[in-house]
This record gives C-alpha cells, sequence and structure tokens, in this order.
C-alpha cells in the first residue's frame, strides 16, 4: 500500500500504516502520563474550603423543622412578612455587590 500527496514526501518517504495509527493512540491514553514525583500541595484556605464544602454537600438541603416552626407562625400571626423590610434587605445587599474591592 502506498500513499502519495503531490507536493509531499518522496522517494524517502516511508509507506504510511494507517492500522497502527489507533492502536498506538489507544495505547498512548492508557498509560499515564505522570511520573512518580509529580505532587499537589494545597493551601491551608483550599483545605478550609475543601472541608466546607465536603460538610455542606452532607447537610440537607433543606431544613424541615425550621420550615415547619415557619408556617406554624405565620398560621398563627406570630410572624409578619413585611415587603419594605425585604426591600431594603435587598438593596442593602445590591449595594455591597457593586462595591469595588
Amino acid at each position: 500500500m502506498s500513499n502519495h500527496i503531490s507536493g509531499l514526501g518522496g522517494a524517502n518517504a516511508p509507506p504510511l500504516d494507517t492500522r497502527a495509527a489507533p492502536k498506538q493512540a489507544q495505547a498512548e491514553a492508557a498509560t499515564p502520563a505522570r511520573s512518580d514525583g509529580d505532587r499537589v500541595n494545597l493551601t491551608e484556605s483550599a483545605r478550609a474550603i475543601q472541608q466546607s464544602e465536603q460538610a455542606q454537600s452532607a447537610a440537607p438541603a433543606v431544613n424541615a423543622e425550621r420550615v415547619a416552626a415557619i408556617r406554624q407562625d405565620l398560621a398563627a400571626g406570630r410572624l409578619t412578612i413585611s415587603p419594605e423590610r425585604i426591600a431594603d434587605g435587598l438593596l442593602a445587599l445590591e449595594r455591597q455587590l457593586a462595591e469595588p474591592r
């Protein structure tokens, strides 16, 4: 089998064996590209973030007891919702986010 592309190669160019290319690519992909000396060092803050993320993922997404208590307080009239306070809190948060650091 010979491959000839006009303008490339020549009489001394080896023939192209297309059957070996996929096998070689698979062998290279299966071989790890790291040496025994590769290491990763995390800073204290990176470790703290990692621990926090692990703790957060272990916690339930919703505190069902707290939700039930709030529902009871709303139904009994012990808790009132103030749209003005909510709006003020949202505006304060927006101002904080807009501040340059």
